[in-house]
């Protein structure tokens, strides 16, 4: 998991999260994999074994089929299905959050656990796109070499797109450039509601960026020095597509059959890097309605992520 999603699980776990958060994503995970490649696993397995008799030989190639069956299909199912209903579920949870400053108790309990599953199916599911982005990236690493007779490096071909990581250092590098201090306020606010649930780990012992204003000073302080990221990013995008002349120049293979496989490589690519940022958004309201449980229950902050979830409700309905 953690090659795939290198944001993941670098720290040691909270014994909150790990009672609360990781058993909804291990059940999610765990429906996702029967769901997706575990029936195209058994189905293909099962004729191959038929054909060929060949138990070991079945199940090597059933899982060869059903990950290939995986890398072709994910980027749709993300966008068609997992997007739409991610967005859905970040709209509930912010509607709960803010339901749940009126509400005490089994009620608070309830809302909390509802955005939990709510959160934990956004992540495992966002999260399963690295098995295509990086499958689309690792095939065109093999395959490069014998495509074209360019020694350009073919992540040249990968870079400059726009994606939310880039959409929000540039917007954050406008907050930091408006010289008037109320409307920089202003902006920052509405700045840190859309892009301010980045988080440093998957567990919500840890603020998210809007809950840091020292961390976001400095951030303000260093992008008032630094050019702009979108000009960043129009760079790599000449270099791409220098690259793309370049290696077009030079292709073993007809340039349209080189189109469709780049084309694909760098859609999955570009999903890769948003995953950043979707992954994660409802973490802030989360967080608040935890920390709003703990101080009606009399638990610090620095106690509250000590403790398993059985045990913070026991506290909350005493």
């Amino acid at each position: 998991m953690a090659s795939i999603n290198s944001e993941w699980f670098r720290q040691k776990m909270s014994r909150l999260e790990s009672t609360l958060r990781l058993p909804r994503m291990i059940w999610f995970g765990s429906l996702l994999f029967f769901e997706r490649p575990m029936i195209p696993w058994l189905l293909s397995g099962l004729a191959i074994w038929l054909i060929s008799k060949n138990f070991l030989m079945s199940i090597i190639t059933g899982f060869l089929f059903a990950l290939g069956y995986e890398i072709f299909t994910l980027n749709k199912r993300h966008t068609q299905v997992v997007l739409p209903r991610h967005l859905k579920n970040v709209d509930i949870i912010r509607e709960l959050y803010n339901k749940s400053k009126s509400h005490l108790g089994n009620t608070l309990i309830r809302d909390i656990e509802i955005s939990v599953d709510k959160a934990s199916w956004d992540t495992v599911n966002i999260g399963y796109i690295g098995v295509s982005s990086w499958g689309w990236e690792i095939i065109f690493r093999i395959l490069y070499p014998l495509l074209t007779k360019s020694r350009i490096p073919y992540q040249h071909l990968l870079i400059g797109f726009p994606n939310k990581t880039t959409e929000a250092d540039q917007k954050l590098w406008e907050v930091a450039h408006t010289k008037d201090l109320a409307k920089q306020r202003k902006i920052l606010t509405r700045y840190l509601d859309e892009y301010g649930s980045r988080v440093d780990d998957v567990d919500l012992m840890y603020p998210t960026l809007r809950e840091r204003p020292a961390v976001v000073q400095e951030f303000l302080k260093l992008y008032k020095k630094i050019q702009s990221p979108e000009i960043r990013q129009l760079r790599a995008r000449e270099i791409r597509q220098r690259s793309e002349l370049q290696i077009s120049a030079q292709l073993r293979i007809p340039p349209f059959i080189f189109k469709r496989l780049l084309k694909r490589v760098q859609d999955a690519v570009r999903l890769r890097e948003d995953r950043r940022f979707y992954a994660f958004e409802g973490d802030y309201y989360l967080r608040q309605m935890l920390l709003r449980l703990a101080n009606l229950s009399g638990i610090s902050q620095s106690q509250l992520f000590k403790m398993s979830w059985q045990e913070v409700k026991n506290e909350a309905i005493r």
